[in-house]
């Protein structure tokens, strides 16, 4: 969790930067919401580190929470892995993405404000694959049903579930393409939801 949280902060400090550097009006609004989400996770890991007296992450525990991927205990346990590498590899891809490349999912140009847009979509969905990893983590010791799984797996939900609504628009609107990138992300964020949403609905608690 701790990881989770430092990841959220570092993600949310990069793309501020980015933010600044853009100087648009239309996008002051996220940038005070960034930095806002910055600034709580960063504090609340900071916190949480010197509760434990460990000042960074185990590199051991993250390596053997890795492997774990691989070795799911159930089938909840399982689903949320698949979710977990798919919501990673989206969040790459997304804050990563080349500026001097044409989009895959929109027919707009590339400007500042779109790639700004890419870097937020790629760095919140980085942050809830490591989220939705330690939901799985709790699911292996049939956990996921206590109350901070529950709500990490509402907001998760929540998240994707918007996300695919966007797209949903975009593609209604004429913005998106109807590509098979974009119905690949359609799909890890339309399942993502429900799988999320399921379990904050069905979890033992």
């Amino acid at each position: 969790m701790v990881s989770a949280c430092l990841l959220n902060g570092v993600l949310g400090l990069v793309v501020l930067s980015q933010a600044v550097s853009l100087r648009n009006p239309l996008l002051a609004a996220s940038v005070g919401g960034i930095t806002a989400l910055a600034t709580l996770t960063a504090s609340y890991t900071l916190m949480k580190i010197r509760e434990s007296g460990q000042l960074a992450p185990s590199a051991s525990g993250m390596l053997g929470g890795l492997m774990s991927l691989l070795t799911p205990t159930n089938v909840t346990a399982a689903a949320y892995s698949i979710a977990t590498v798919a919501l990673a590899v989206v969040g790459v891809m997304m804050f990563t993405a080349d500026p001097s490349t044409p989009s895959m999912l929109f027919i707009m140009p590339k400007d500042p404000v779109q790639v700004f847009c890419s870097r937020i979509i790629g760095g919140a969905t980085l942050a809830n694959s490591v989220l939705l990893f330690t939901v799985k983590q709790a699911a292996d010791d049939g956990r996921q049903g206590s109350p901070t799984f529950r709500n990490i797996n509402a907001g998760i939900a929540s998240y994707a579930a918007i996300t695919a609504g966007v797209l949903g628009y975009g593609l209604a609107t004429g913005w998106a393409k109807s590509v098979p990138p974009f119905w690949g992300l359609c799909g890890v964020m339309v399942t993502t939801a429900l799988l999320s949403g399921f379990n904050w609905v069905t979890a033992p608690k």
